[in-house]
């Protein structure tokens, strides 16, 4: 890995708005690395890693006609069982941790962002130089899964609750955007961050 780059792990709780923060920077000309889309690729049909979460978990785990992951399914299981969580992360982490590697080591730019969901839950921040913490109130919070993802409030409330404590997560911060209120204050938020890095500083 080249130690040259400034890295900066960008999290936050899940529909928080880290995409969107993500988005900003990415306009900015910043480099993105998002390990979601990582994981994507890494389930897709014909890839082991999907074999083996098919081994773990059941052929019931594929959408019928599409033959891809049900990635809706899958949450809602690992969430409801937590060694079924680890054993998933098992699968996962180690390929998404190799992938990011190699992207950094592939990389040209002076700084990168890495979007990592579990940032500190799965020891991502040990290679992270500056971490970014993407943040809003939990009542919004749970709003916005409910909406984007249509699930009752009893599965948004049990997929927060299995996500690190936010007070722990904002703990680890060097700074703190707020997406609570409308996306211009978060483009201002991020364009303050942006010259900061952008200058050295």
């Amino acid at each position: 890995m080249n130690n040259n780059i400034f890295k900066i792990g960008l999290t936050g709780g899940i529909a928080t708005g880290k995409t969107t923060v993500a988005d900003i920077f990415s306009n900015l000309g910043i480099e993105i690395i998002d390990t979601d889309e990582i994981a994507k690729e890494a389930v897709k049909p014909g890839e082991p890693a999907l074999k083996l979460i098919i081994d773990s978990f059941g052929k019931d785990i594929i959408e019928k006609k599409s033959k891809k992951l049900d990635r809706r399914k899958l949450r809602r299981i690992i969430f409801e069982n937590n060694e079924y969580k680890k054993k998933l992360e098992s699968i996962l982490h180690p390929i998404i941790r190799k992938k990011t590697l190699d992207l950094l080591l592939e990389t040209k730019s002076k700084y990168v962002i890495i979007v990592v969901p579990l940032l500190i839950e799965t020891g991502f921040i040990e290679i992270v130089d500056y971490v970014i913490v993407v943040d809003c109130p939990k009542k919004t919070q749970l709003q916005r899964l409910l909406e984007r993802d249509k699930i009752s409030k009893k599965d948004g409330e049990n997929i927060i609750k299995n996500q690190i404590n936010r007070k722990d997560r904002l703990k680890k911060a060097d700074i703190v955007i707020d997406t609570s209120k409308d996306i211009k204050s978060v483009i201002n938020q991020v364009n303050k961050i942006y010259l900061r890095i952008a200058q050295g500083s």
